[in-house]
């Protein structure tokens, strides 16, 4: 079982282009960059929270 893993990461890692791992490295930093755009938006919003809302409608 170990010898057809090992075939079939041998037979795609072939079939990889050259600059493959420029392509996987920018998709791993749009998602970092997503995740942390993300992070401090909810981090945001937590900062102004139910009682600054209840502060603003009064």
């Amino acid at each position: 079982m170990l010898a057809e893993l090992w075939d079939t990461l041998a037979e795609t890692a072939q079939t990889l282009p050259p600059d493959w791992d420029r392509s996987y490295i920018a998709t791993r930093r749009l998602i970092l960059a997503e995740l942390t755009t993300t992070a401090w938006s909810i981090a945001g919003r937590a900062w102004y929270g139910p009682s600054a809302m209840v502060a603003a409608r009064a």
